[in-house]
């Protein structure tokens, strides 16, 4: 090593004296890792000649290697990106009656299950760390929901506020399946979450219709979507275990589904049924779903809400008896019941991991309820919001007759509603701007 430095001196005193502060620091060092320079005079270039016990080129090997592998494992992500995007694209709307082949393929396999045998496979879908971790973020995020969310002003910042709130929540929980499970089970658990999302559109217009005719504080209507957000996730289970595929077999369903959204949109077009925000409240005793179960019930149903205690039942005169809230929240359910079979099936289809599946479905329901508000603070703003709404029901309700016959996708029926509320929003606007009085 002293020769190979002493000759690199050596050379350094035949180049020219502007070179030789620039190579000589340079030369030492190239000397000490690659090699022996042998110097040819006169031309003031270095041939190396490579140590014998040099290694290197391995570094460069390595370097190469590395750049290889993320290389892959970056084409391999993309590819999985891009199969759930095309699963979400083609997702058929609904779903519950008429499942394209390929939604269609692992139906039989799964029939031939018992509710047992799949609620097994539900317990052993991912180890019980995951699901003790699922199970205490859960509990965290519902205490904070009762304990801070409900008692945040009704405004609509707030309500713009809690919507990010539980989308960072979601975006957070996916980052997590994604290191703990594995890229694949993340992409899927994304593309469950938006699956939720896209199925349930129509929900928070049914929402705010039945909040509607049952003449619901606005006040109590946190508690009611809490509560049957609760309900909603203990029936995202049942139709994992297999109640999905049972009324799958009811055919009829999309039909008697499809005729009463068309019914009531036409009605809310013609007049019949005002938007909420506007200042006529309905006799909620004169609801056709009151009087039934009026009939049923007798004196157990109670004709009020009990905005104090806000409570689904309670005794009176030594009687215990359902109030309004009851039965506001049996009317979300019911509709939740009837319009998430479509969601759960096709989940079904495109995500194995049953613990993907259920975990997404959560996150999106609580996600949903935020959006619900948001998107009733904009309605509220609109004149023309009671016309808007009548429109999107009864696009809904025939979408769900002609999915019968044609594929229908639940991306398109989406984007489809996204432009009638900025189309009713353009247009409440011009209205609002040409006749200022008109405005509410």
């Amino acid at each position: 090593m002293a020769e190979d430095i002493a000759l690199a001196d050596l050379a350094e005193d035949a180049r020219p004296a502007p070179l030789k502060a620039r190579t000589s620091l340079r030369a030492r060092e190239e000397v000490a890792l690659l090699g022996r320079p042998r110097h040819h005079f006169g031309s003031h270039r270095f041939v190396w000649q490579q140590a014998p016990s040099s290694n290197s080129l391995q570094p460069d090997a390595n370097s190469e290697e590395s750049h290889a592998v993320e290389t892959h494992v970056m084409e391999e992500n993309m590819r999985l990106i891009d199969e759930a995007w095309q699963d979400v694209r083609h997702a058929p709307l609904p779903g519950f009656w008429k499942i394209s082949s390929k939604f269609a393929a692992g139906n039989a396999t799964r029939e031939s299950q018992g509710a047992l045998e799949r609620l097994r496979d539900l317990r052993t879908a991912t180890s019980l760390a995951e699901w003790y971790f699922f199970a205490l973020v859960l509990g965290i995020l519902i205490g904070i929901d009762v304990v801070i969310l409900r008692h945040l002003p009704e405004i609509e910042r707030t309500h713009v506020a809690i919507l990010t709130f539980w989308i960072v929540v979601s975006v957070a929980f996916c980052l997590e399946v994604w290191c703990r499970l594995g890229p694949r089970e993340g992409v899927a658990w994304a593309s469950g979450y938006i699956l939720e999302i896209i199925f349930s559109v129509e929900n928070v217009f049914v929402f705010n219709l039945v909040f509607h005719a049952l003449a619901t504080p606005r006040r109590l209507m946190r508690k009611a979507l809490f509560v049957s957000i609760i309900g909603s996730l203990l029936l995202r289970v049942a139709f994992l275990v297999g109640l999905a595929e049972t009324l799958y077999k009811l055919v009829f369903l999309p039909y008697i589904l499809g005729t009463w959204l068309v019914y009531i949109g036409t009605r809310q077009v013609a007049g019949g049924v005002r938007s909420p925000g506007e200042d006529e409240v309905p006799d909620v005793t004169r609801n056709v779903v009151v009087r039934l179960l009026k009939s049923l019930l007798g004196e157990r149903l109670s004709d009020f809400y009990d905005e104090e205690g806000e409570a689904l039942v309670l005794v009176e005169n030594g009687t215990l008896s359902m109030t309004l809230l009851g039965v506001s929240v049996g009317c979300l359910l019911a509709s939740d019941f009837c319009f998430g079979i479509d969601a759960a099936l096709v989940k079904l289809d495109i995500i194995s991991n049953l613990y993907v599946s259920l975990s997404s479905s959560a996150l999106a329901l609580l996600t949903l309820r935020a959006l619900f508000f948001v998107v009733r603070d904009i309605f509220s703003r609109l004149s023309l919001a009671r016309y808007g709404s009548g429109i999107i029901l009864f696009f809904i309700g025939l979408e769900m007759i002609v999915a019968r016959f044609t594929p229908v996708s639940a991306l398109t029926s989406l984007i489809i509603v996204a432009n009638m509320v900025m189309l009713v929003a353009t247009m409440s606007a011009v209205r609002d701007s040409a006749c200022p009085k008109r405005v509410r």
